[in-house]
């Protein structure tokens, strides 16, 4: 680039589904972890709250993806922006006809 520019190259997020799956994973074990203790240590046994509906494991599952769809939404737009600051800034300095020295 003219007067001295420099860019990087853009920054890659090929992890992100690596991350998912991990973060996934991590979460059922510690769901298996769990109900493994609860069993251990006070039976299986265990009765609901009176009044309160029960719960599927696909509906929690579904709740989980609801929360965590708008943190993974907002993680991957950072990059995106900085990325889109990184190619619009020097232009626009070259439009400017601003020189660096």
């Amino acid at each position: 680039m003219p007067w001295g520019w420099t860019t990087q190259p853009p920054a890659r997020h090929s992890g992100l589904s690596q991350e998912a799956v991990t973060g996934l994973i991590v979460l059922v074990y510690f769901h298996i972890k769990l109900e493994r203790d609860i069993a251990r240590d006070y039976g299986t046994e265990l009765k609901p709250l009176p009044n309160v509906p029960y719960e599927t494991r696909l509906s929690i599952i579904h709740r989980i993806f609801k929360l965590a769809l708008p943190v993974s939404a907002a993680s991957i737009m950072l990059p995106v922006v900085s990325n889109l600051d990184l190619m619009i800034v020097p232009q626009r300095l070259e439009a400017a006809r601003l020189q660096h020295q």
